[in-house]
């Protein structure tokens, strides 16, 4: 077995499959292909998780907590691997989980797992591909911090600080509705904080 067979089952949407056996391999010793295959792997096992979560809130239904355990837990996965930040395969797995970010509980741990530092100069810009313009990875994060937020009354100081922290950082890129956006997502952001001085500004 090699990193080719780890391909093979990747590409045939066999994650779980793939992953298992990117672990048996790098048990047996480090293998910088076999890496690469295995993050890719979960990429595409957290894409799969994430797009059956989008699928069920746009139709309005309730999130079982199955679908939720069974994400948080696919990053804890990942995470367990020695970090290789930043990386392509990251990059792609936060974009993902920024979508459904306000049901995961642990987000603003996964966040600082992964640190400022832990985004490409990319992640920070918007992409220009085919006549389609992407947004930038670090704004996913930014507001898929800010709707956690808002979703937990409860959130402590230290969350909604990580939160405002990320949209003061990616806030002099954004354009158009994004800039809109951040902009009352930092104004709720410290409110909760208790600044509503700079908040009304």
């Amino acid at each position: 077995m090699s990193w080719e067979d780890v391909q093979v089952l990747r590409k045939a949407g066999r994650f779980r499959e793939a992953i298992d056996l990117a672990l048996e391999l790098l048990s047996q010793g480090h293998d910088r292909r076999v890496r690469t295959q295995l993050d890719w792997s979960w990429y595409g096992l957290i894409k799969e998780l994430v797009r059956e979560m989008v699928a069920k809130l746009k139709a309005s239904q309730p999130m079982p907590p199955g679908d939720v355990s069974g994400l948080v837990n696919a990053l804890r996965g990942y995470a367990r691997q020695p970090a290789i930040r930043p990386d392509n395969p990251l990059s792609n797995i936060l974009r993902e989980v920024s979508k459904v970010a306000a049901h995961l509980p642990p987000f603003p741990g996964f966040v600082r797992w992964v640190g400022i530092d832990g985004l490409a100069i990319e992640d920070w810009q918007y992409q220009e591909r085919d006549g389609n313009t992407y947004r930038p990875v670090a704004i996913a994060m930014a507001r898929g911090l800010a709707k956690w937020v808002k979703a937990h009354r409860d959130a402590e100081q230290a969350d909604i600080a990580l939160a405002h922290e990320w949209l003061e950082r990616i806030r002099p890129v954004a354009r158009g509705d994004d800039a809109l956006w951040l902009d009352w997502d930092r104004a709720l952001m410290l409110r909760r904080l208790g600044d509503y001085r700079h908040a009304a500004e």
